[in-house]
């Protein structure tokens, strides 16, 4: 009588070839352990997997070895900038960027100006970073045969993101109210290095809250830049002219604009401020020039 296998149930026909596997291994003195090789073979898997996490890691840190990074805090964003020896990468969480010199040298001195953040001073990359570019790795696919290699590649694969980082930095600032954020946004206007998309992208900003303010953009503008000329005719003295002059510059320009009075004189006022920090730094070395702001920020507490 035959019998059709097709008509056995998938557990019969697992005894069956089991039987049968087992049946030619005792006869070459072999014992099966099923289950256990399967696991053994899982766990090969789990092992291969986690050393090319490993391996991937041990290139990037072969890559960063001489690398520097410091860390931006604005409130809960943190804004990570490494120098590579191929070029600086700016990370906000997992959004990663390839930024110019003279864009990381501008930023930094904006936000230092604004006395809202906190410049750490460079060092070298941490595990966090590392652990970020992994992750970047992993979805941008990298073929990775060395740590510069991995460096390199990675670079070249980047897009310029100085208006993403610089909108980004600028939307953290919102935190800490209108009236500040208005006159921020005013001032990284002012910012030639940030150029004319931060400039529309500050208009619009602005010109949404203008009626709680009660200055219109071109306005502030105006006010801000006399805080700039104030201090680049008058030097240092330039604060103590800003702290007498203010309320006459915001009773004129109240008049003038119509503006409230309070963010007029606190635009002047703070415009001065701003621009004497942001002038007195003058280090040309973009490591110099972090550690220098870092110093100075080191007592902000956001």
């Amino acid at each position: 009588m035959k019998h059709n296998f097709n008509s056995i149930s998938q557990v019969e026909k697992d005894r069956i070839l089991e039987m049968h596997i087992r049946r030619v291994l005792e006869e070459q003195g072999t014992s099966l352990n099923l289950g256990g090789n399967f696991q053994q073979g899982q766990n090969k898997t789990l092992k291969s997997g986690q050393a090319a996490g490993e391996d991937v890691k041990a290139f990037i840190k072969q890559g960063l070895n001489t690398a520097k990074e410091t860390v931006f805090n604005i409130g809960k964003l943190v804004l990570r900038i490494i120098f590579t020896g191929v070029g600086i990468i700016c990370a906000i969480g997992y959004a990663v960027f390839k930024v110019a010199e003279a864009i990381v040298n501008a930023l930094t001195k904006f936000l230092t100006a604004t006395g809202k953040v906190v410049v750490r001073a460079a060092q070298k990359v941490g595990e966090a970073t590392i652990n970020i570019l992994a992750t970047i790795y992993k979805k941008l696919g990298i073929a990775v045969k060395a740590g510069m290699d991995f460096i390199g590649s990675l670079f070249k694969s980047l897009k310029d993101g100085a208006y993403n980082i610089i909108v980004s930095c600028l939307k953290a600032l919102k935190q800490f109210g209108v009236m500040v954020w208005g006159k921020i946004l005013v001032m990284a206007s002012t910012v030639k290095e940030f150029g004319q998309n931060v400039w529309n992208w500050c208009k619009q900003q602005f010109t949404a809250i203008s009626k709680q303010i009660g200055m219109a953009w071109d306005s502030a503008v105006n006010l801000a830049k006399q805080g700039w000329n104030a201090v680049k005719n008058l030097g240092s003295q330039a604060v103590d002219f800003g702290k007498k002059a203010a309320n006459k510059v915001a009773d004129a320009a109240g008049q003038a604009y119509g503006a409230v009075k309070g963010f007029a004189q606190g635009l002047f006022e703070d415009a001065i401020l701003f621009y004497e920090t942001y002038i007195s730094i003058r280090n040309s070395n973009t490591l110099a020039l972090i550690n220098e702001c870092s110093k100075i920020t080191k007592n902000i507490i956001i």
